[in-house]
């Protein structure tokens, strides 16, 4: 197998009945699903669109961004995929970084950047949901129609070499850089993530997670692969809502990263109701504390948990903790997923001794072939063995199985000493009622940087900061109490959950 598009027409073979994609009242069969992204694909060849150009696209979960996706891995087409919910000048960016021959996008995220949107910058064409009058006059505006066909029989499809994505990094710690993952990324990639979650036709996920983010992604392209059902809710700012479409559509699968399971477990019925139906959760984008964990898994009793880690320049996984060794290995994100090698190095290259700290180095078929036209940073992450350099800090047990331990930008030097927040925040999560926590560093005349501990009270929880601060002088060396404490309402966040720590630092800076 060569190409994504194989996927799709190899699972019609099996499954052409099958539901393939449930949104509400919205259901696609697998067949239904290819002939409307063969007839897409044949529009775009007729359009021109062929191997190599790159296509941004700036929609929502549906049906009709997965048409759009396998319309451009049968033509070869480079999918740049778009963050709808975040803002015109991002947009900018990455269109001035890629110079798209094409945008697909939702006139209502077209109208929304409007006013900051750089005219300059849209393709000549765009195909758009319904009309829009305030377009550029150098701009052709398109429909998307609903029609089936076969795909075309020419241009031929692309080869495992191929650039088949750009995804924009999630920007935790700064401005996005493109991310490009060839055909071969993305099936070795969903290769192994199928192995390890013995995925099959059996499978209903719950897709909550975005498309355009690498996690989202995954799971999208996962679930075609055996014929299994995505069932799409783009509701998760009303938890009990997505909750009542898990029950009534019996779903077997719940990816998610913390703040999800932080937000169904306290801000939802999950705690009575459960999810009877579900076979397995997994987390990742960012660990689940051991103590949120344990508590998920109290209301999801029948279902096993899959702790996993990766990154967006991993194509999406890198390792997964076997559920078997959940309570053995608390804390740990596992090993290397099938086909990818992970070893955690010192400065100097080499393994460090079991117990000691390195950074995260991983080596496999899906490891990126670097950032979009950025070949100093691709240089800064990516070794002459084509290794990625992770830039998570970890330890390593005896066995082989690895712990994170936070991220090098993360570390907060103060007074004499390096220290690693992640450690201060799963402590601050063994308190009931914290819905999200993040400590900073920021200046200080004394220390170099002081650390602050910002706190996001669950609904209807009074927090109280003494008693906070309490818990952490019990359970920390005094050197790693912070030294101050913020309740607030909310933590900046990526689209895929992370907390932005640098833009939580400079608003604390600033106040």
């Amino acid at each position: 197998m060569e190409n994504v598009w194989s996927l799709l027409p190899q699972t019609c073979e099996r499954h052409a009945e099958r539901e393939a994609l449930a949104q509400g009242e919205v259901r696609w069969s697998y067949d239904t699903l290819r002939l409307r992204a063969g007839a897409l694909a044949g529009r775009l060849a007729e359009l021109g669109l062929g191997r190599g150009d790159r296509v941004a696209l700036l929609w929502e979960n549906s049906p009709e961004y997965v048409q759009v996706y396998f319309a451009l891995m049968r033509l070869g087409a480079v999918l740049v995929a778009l963050n709808p919910v975040n803002d015109e000048h991002y947009l900018n960016k990455v269109l001035a970084d890629c110079r798209p021959a094409l945008l697909v996008a939702q006139t209502k995220f077209i109208r929304r950047f409007a006013e900051g949107l750089d005219a300059s910058l849209l393709p000549p064409r765009l195909i758009l949901d319904e009309s829009f009058e305030g377009l550029p006059p150098s701009v052709e505006p398109l429909l998307m129609d609903d029609a089936e066909a076969e795909p075309p029989n020419a241009p031929p499809a692309p080869g495992a070499e191929d650039l088949a994505m750009i995804l924009y990094t999630s920007g935790t710690t700064g401005a996005p850089k493109g991310v490009c993952l060839s055909q071969r990324n993305l099936l070795a990639n969903n290769a192994s993530i199928v192995e390890y979650l013995e995925l099959d036709e059996t499978e209903r996920v719950l897709v909550l997670l975005p498309y355009y983010y690498s996690y989202g992604h995954s799971v999208m392209l996962s679930h075609v692969a055996v014929g299994g059902c995505q069932v799409i809710d783009n509701r998760f700012g009303f938890p009990n809502a997505v909750l009542d479409t898990a029950l009534a559509e019996s779903v077997t699968g719940l990816p998610g990263v913390a703040s999800t399971f932080n937000i169904l477990m306290q801000r939802s019925r999950l705690p009575e109701t459960g999810i009877p139906s579900l076979r397995y959760f997994t987390t990742a984008g960012g660990a689940l504390p051991p103590a949120g964990l344990a508590r998920l898994r109290e209301m999801l009793p029948q279902a096993t948990p899959v702790v996993m880690y990766g990154q967006t320049e991993g194509t999406a996984r890198l390792s997964y903790l076997p559920p078997s060794e959940l309570e053995r290995k608390a804390g740990s994100i596992g090993r290397g997923i099938p086909g990818v090698t992970l070893s955690v190095l010192g400065s100097d290259g080499l393994p460090v001794p079991p117990g000691e700290t390195g950074e995260i180095v991983a080596a496999g078929e899906n490891i990126m072939s670097g950032y979009w036209e950025d070949a100093e940073e691709t240089a800064r992450v990516l070794d002459e063995q084509g290794r990625l350099w992770t830039g998570d800090l970890a330890r390593v047990d005896e066995e082989g199985f690895i712990y994170v331990v936070g991220r090098e930008k993360d570390m907060i030097k103060s007074g004499a000493f390096r220290i690693n927040p992640k450690e201060i925040e799963e402590v601050v999560a063994e308190l009931e009622g914290v819905l999200a926590c993040a400590v900073v560093g920021l200046p200080d005349d004394l220390l170099g940087e002081k650390m602050v501990v910002c706190l996001v009270p669950g609904d209807g929880v009074e927090l109280d900061p003494k008693q906070v601060m309490k818990h952490l002088r019990r359970r920390l060396p005094h050197w790693k109490v912070p030294q101050g404490l913020e309740l607030l309402p909310e933590l900046p966040r990526t689209a895929s959950g992370k907390i932005r720590k640098h833009l939580l630092r400079e608003a604390l800076i600033q106040s």
